[in-house]
């Protein structure tokens, strides 16, 4: 029987075209990352400060609305523990007894009582230890009725401005902002404690209840 040999196909070497055609795609590949590359790496930076620029904003924003919510809470605490210790004590307080009472430091009930003093003209006393006792003179104002009588007998008939801040438990710039405006008496009258409307006259500087 006569040999055949098998024939072994090989497979056909890749011609000089398609490698050049291969070359020149590796190369557009290259050179395209190498132009994205070029063009964003510098924004990189930016980028990066922009962001961080973005979250503190964020932060701060936060942070700026957690401490105005503090402090308007820390203020409401202040002012009912000062008007109830006026009221107890006829005027007289001393920053102890409103950092006690209100559960605060010295130094903050310190502070707020010298503005509240400001605010409505107080006087005050050095004791040997030399701890200061503000007097409120107008403290009863609040705890009295504008319908009731003062201890001689005859009705309240009018008001300064510091005796009806006072009385409607705001601070005085509340009421000298708000006293010429048409709907005082309005908001007075929401804020008295026997709903009672306030009118101011610009005469007297004062401040009389309405009928």
């Amino acid at each position: 029987m006569p040999n055949h040999k098998s024939a072994q196909k090989s497979e056909p070497e890749p011609r000089l075209g398609e490698w050049l055609t291969r070359l020149f795609a590796l190369l557009f590949v290259v050179g395209v990352i190498q132009s994205v590359t070029q063009a964003v790496v510098p924004l990189i930076p930016t980028l990066i400060g922009s962001s961080a620029a973005l979250v503190a904003g964020l932060l701060a924003w936060r942070g700026w609305g957690y401490y105005q919510g503090l402090e308007k809470n820390r203020q409401a605490l202040l002012n009912a523990a000062f008007y109830q210790l006026v009221q107890q004590n006829q005027g007289q307080i001393t920053a102890l007894d409103l950092a006690m009472q209100a559960n605060l430091s010295g130094d903050i009930a310190q502070r707020y009582l010298k503005r509240q003093a400001c605010d409505f003209a107080a006087h005050f006393d050095v004791t040997e230890q030399g701890e200061i006792i503000y007097r409120f003179a107008t403290a009863r104002t609040l705890a009295t009725p504008v319908s009731g009588s003062t201890g001689s007998g005859e009705p309240i008939a009018s008001l300064i401005q510091a005796e009806l801040a006072r009385r409607l438990e705001v601070s005085p710039s509340s009421i000298s902002s708000k006293k010429r405006r048409p709907n005082f008496s309005e908001w007075s009258k929401t804020r008295d404690p026997e709903n009672i409307a306030w009118q101011y006259s610009p005469e007297t500087q004062r401040f009389y209840p309405m009928d």
